[in-house]
C-alpha cells in the first residue's frame, strides 16, 4: 500500500453530494439514493 495523505473530515460534516458508477450492476449511484435516518 502506497503512502497516502489522509483528508479526514470531522465527524458530523455533512457529505457532498456525488454520483459514482457502480462497479457490480453499472447503476450511478448518489448521496440520495444512500442516504439513511439521522440518528443522534
Amino acid at each position: 500500500m502506497s503512502r497516502t495523505p489522509s483528508n479526514m473530515l470531522p465527524l458530523g460534516t455533512v457529505a457532498p453530494e456525488f454520483s459514482l458508477t457502480d462497479t457490480v450492476t453499472e447503476k450511478t449511484v448518489n448521496l440520495q439514493a444512500l442516504k439513511g435516518k439521522r440518528e443522534h
